[in-house]
């Protein structure tokens, strides 16, 4: 996997507080898992458009679930692929937080900004205006490991850990 490190504006109108971005560079046969806390797993269940896409344990049923291609794009975000589904993370409707991130096609798909934090663990968000959305569980995580985009104060933990697969 190389890895290009990159910056990205926190507001397409300000020239301040650079946010170091990490750009990561896959090639599209290249897979991965996406965990959250090094134990939970995104995973698309169905390829069924604005079916929610959870965080969940290891599963042996259907191991393609858990499978994801990131897809860098030419403005250092990334698109979060399923070559199982064929299908993309992303959202549906209406940007705001504690929306669910949802099964897309590409037209609908979200351009994530992955931040490094440490070795293969990064904060994955988008931007709502000035504001950074984070790709994390939903607020009603407890009882439910779909995932959504909340806001930073309730992402403290919102960091995922990238797993290559061979």
């Amino acid at each position: 996997m190389d890895l290009a490190i990159g910056f990205h504006h926190p507001h397409p109108l300000s020239s301040q507080h650079r946010t170091p971005v990490l750009a990561v560079k896959m090639l599209p046969s290249s897979s991965c898992h996406i965990l959250l806390s090094n134990q939970k797993i995104l995973t698309m269940m169905h390829g069924d458009p604005d079916s929610p896409i959870y965080a969940m344990g290891l599963t042996q049923s259907r191991p393609g679930e858990q499978r994801w291609v990131i897809e860098q794009q030419s403005d250092n975000m990334a698109l979060l692929y399923s070559p199982m589904y064929k299908k993309y993370a992303g959202v549906t409707t209406a940007l705001h937080p504690n929306v669910s991130v949802v099964v897309t096609d590409s037209s609908s798909a979200s351009k994530f900004v992955m931040e490094k934090v440490n070795d293969n663990s990064y904060k994955i968000y988008v931007y709502h205006g000035a504001n950074k959305l984070y790709f994390y569980l939903s607020p009603d995580w407890n009882h439910s490991p779909k995932t959504a985009l909340v806001a930073e104060d309730e992402s403290t933990d919102a960091v995922w850990q990238i797993q290559p697969l061979t």
